[in-house]
This record gives structure tokens, C-alpha cells and sequence, in this order.
């Protein structure tokens, strides 16, 4: 028989033990959540983490409806409608980027964007072809820059600094090196191009990066 300490002792186990067995339990469902988000194709390692990483981490290859879903994801401040896949390239050595291409329609006005995606799920680059008519520019160099840079952060490339840029009518083509511990490495470069009257992101070009990260990581 216990007394009346002891059994006070016992209740305050039992709670200690089934406290502790909810604790892991909610453990186990956040894990199985966050497992199960991955298997539903929130992975998209530049979303999730930088570019830097998931190029290191050497992704596994994605299918072409994965690719797909990176290019809404790219794109998600486009009016775009349709997409429609216009085929894939295969990796060779660090040299050839092998890509999914992709061509998306505006809902608008029917113009085209150009996308290709990397068969590991990485945004390569971007041409958008549709018509802009000729304003006053409503952006500095500055303004478009960091434009460049936010749009950038926003698919990944999250390690990125302005290293110049060049004007060209009512364009401008700004050049970003990635940033290491303060150091920028001017040779992996990803370049963006903006207009200086809508301040819209025309197009962004980051295949020498991707190129000059694998060779020094291997």
C-alpha cells in the first residue's frame, strides 16, 4: 500500500510520462507534415534553400512536370497563362547544363516567355519577348538594380551582389557575383536585365554561375 506521499509521487509520474509522450507525438506529425509537403513538390530546393546549396547538395533529377512547377513559381508575378514544353538538353560534365525548355504564354497579350529549368530543378534563365512601348524611364540604376537583386532572392539565388551593370535604351543589364564571407567571386556571375520604365524583370541569364559552381565544388 502506498501512503499519501507516494501516491501523490505516482500521479505526478504519470503525468510527467504522458506529457512527455505527447510531446513526441506532435514531433512525429510535424515530421511526417513536413515529409509529406516534400512528396507533394514543395521541395523546390531554390525555394526552400539557396541555389549555392542545392547545387552543392547535387539535387536529384526532377521530372518535366516538376519543371513545370518551378517555371509557375519563377513566374508567379507574370500574367502567364499556358505553358507549353518545347524539349530538354542532357547535362554533360559540368560544362553543358542540361535543361528542360519551356515557352509561357501571356494571358494578355499572347507574347511569349522563354524559361529553361535545369534538369536538377534550378532556374537557368529567362527572356521575356513581350512588346514594352518606349516611356519615360520611371527608374533609376539604383531602383533597378535592387529590383534585380529582390527578384533574384526570390527564385534562390540568395548569395548575390551587384558587380556593374550596362544601360541600353531604355533597358538595363545589371551584373550580380556571389558573395562569400565579403568576398564576391566575380566569375560566377548571373546577369538581369530590367526596364527602366516598368521596372519589370525582361529576362535574367544565370547558366555562368551554375557552370562556375560545379566546377569548384567537384
Amino acid at each position: 500500500m502506498l501512503n499519501k506521499k507516494g501516491r501523490i509521487y505516482k500521479l505526478v509520474l504519470v503525468g510527467i510520462v504522458s506529457a512527455s509522450v505527447i510531446l513526441v507525438r506532435q514531433n512525429v506529425e510535424e515530421r511526417k507534415d513536413r515529409e509529406l509537403k516534400v512528396r507533394k513538390g514543395e521541395r523546390g530546393g531554390y525555394l526552400r534553400t539557396s541555389v549555392n546549396d542545392a547545387v552543392k547538395k547535387g539535387n536529384s533529377e526532377v521530372s518535366r512536370s516538376e519543371a513545370e512547377e518551378v517555371v509557375r513559381k519563377v513566374l508567379k508575378s507574370y500574367d502567364v497563362g499556358e505553358i507549353i514544353y518545347r524539349g530538354k538538353t542532357l547535362r554533360e560534365g559540368n560544362e553543358v547544363i542540361g535543361v528542360y525548355s519551356f515557352e509561357a504564354i501571356a494571358e494578355k497579350d499572347g507574347e511569349s516567355i522563354w524559361i529553361n529549368i535545369s534538369r536538377d530543378g534550378i532556374p537557368v534563365m529567362m527572356l521575356n519577348n513581350r512588346k514594352v512601348e518606349f516611356e519615360a524611364r520611371r527608374y533609376t540604376e539604383e531602383e533597378a538594380s535592387e529590383n534585380g537583386k529582390r527578384f533574384l532572392e526570390e527564385i534562390g539565388f540568395r548569395e548575390m551582389t551587384e558587380v556593374g551593370y550596362e544601360t541600353r535604351e531604355n533597358d538595363i543589364v545589371v551584373m550580380y557575383g556571389r558573395e562569400d564571407k565579403g568576398i564576391v567571386v566575380y566569375e560566377e556571375e548571373i546577369k538581369v536585365k530590367v526596364n527602366l520604365s516598368t521596372g519589370e524583370i525582361e529576362g535574367f541569364d544565370a547558366s555562368e554561375y551554375i557552370r562556375r559552381r560545379r566546377i569548384s565544388l567537384n
